[in-house]
């Protein structure tokens, strides 16, 4: 029976190595050593796992592209929707705090009407930029919720610091001093912030916690915009802003 099987380079006589794959046989007193020429095999097997290897590259690139905005290069709503579900129940398990940003560019379609699509774009892309740089600890995540709405899913966070970063990312954006002659905040661009952060329990939904951070979006938009606003519960009484 084989008792020991490897492979080994041999060089040939004329000059290349080639790939022996060698078997040691045991009978009794008697040692048989056999080899076979693998080197057209291992060559083969070496560019299957080279395909193979660059299969999922490709595939890693198309999943990560189906989660990325087009525009932007932030992470879309169907990831925000998914990953929100995965860290909510992480908090749940671990007790910890998590909070949500929800983000809106003040007056955002007069200031596509005034300055053009492209401008409009470019805003967008800005502004997630800033966004990204602001909250870029490991397992916070921005993402584009929605036309000239983003949102930023704090981990770990409790609400004094997610009102903080709130407040942050209101005045990154107003000292960028983007033209937008149009606002009624100010002669620049304004972003309006709304925030929530809570200690999940198993009884709530994630939903809930978009929710309320939309809710105190409306509230920052009803009070003069160009702000971060923290979730109160009498806040699902203001009316909401245009």
């Amino acid at each position: 029976k084989p008792t020991v099987g490897f492979i080994a380079g041999i060089r040939h006589a004329d000059g290349r190595y080639r790939e022996v794959q060698w078997r040691v046989l045991t009978s009794k007193t008697q040692v048989f050593l056999s080899g076979r020429d693998v080197t057209d095999d291992q060559q083969a097997k070496r560019e299957i796992e080279q395909l193979n290897r660059q299969l999922e590259a490709q595939q890693l690139r198309l999943q990560e592209m189906a989660f990325r905005d087009g525009l932007t290069g932030v992470f879309n709503r169907r990831y925000f929707d998914e990953a929100l579900q995965t860290e909510w129940r992480a908090a749940v398990r671990d007790g910890k705090s998590l909070a949500c940003l929800l983000l809106d560019i003040d007056h955002f379609k007069l200031y596509n009407d005034t300055y053009g699509h492209q401008e409009g774009d470019d805003c967008l892309a800005e502004v997630s930029k800033t966004l990204r740089l602001l909250c870029r600890r490991p397992r916070d995540f921005v993402a584009r919720y929605g036309g000239e709405e983003f949102v930023a899913l704090l981990i770990d966070t409790d609400a004094a610091g997610a009102l903080h970063k709130g407040q942050e990312v209101v005045d990154a954006i107003a000292a960028m001093k983007i033209r937008h002659e149009r606002s009624s905040v100010g002669p620049y661009l304004t972003v309006s912030v709304g925030v929530c952060a809570l200690v999940p329990t198993a009884d709530q939904a994630p939903e809930l916690l978009v929710k309320w951070a939309d809710s105190a979006l409306y509230t920052a938009k009803h009070t003069g915009r160009n702000r971060a606003v923290l979730y109160q519960d009498s806040q699902d009484r203001i009316p909401p802003a245009d």
